[in-house]
């Protein structure tokens, strides 16, 4: 196995982590945007834009959410 082929299983191995805490803590904020975070850095911005929604239901005012969410949004209206 090559150095590549290692980042992606260790990414891989992230983001499963991350949706097994989304799981297990699904009433703690940090991990629904955790899971946005990585929806987002992934082109998935619909699932991104749920899980900061999630992440803001359970802490309101969140200031890295609100601008994670901000920046998401951006990128969701821009052309192309």
């Amino acid at each position: 196995m090559n150095k590549i082929d290692e980042k992606i299983i260790e990414k891989k191995s992230i983001d499963v982590l991350i949706l097994l805490l989304c799981a297990l803590f699904h009433q703690e904020a940090t991990a629904h945007m955790n899971l946005g975070a990585m929806y987002h850095m992934n082109n998935k911005y619909e699932l991104a834009e749920k899980a900061y929604m999630r992440a803001l239901e359970l802490k309101p005012g969140d200031p890295v959410t609100r601008e994670n969410l901000a920046k998401l949004r951006n990128l969701m209206r821009a052309p192309g």
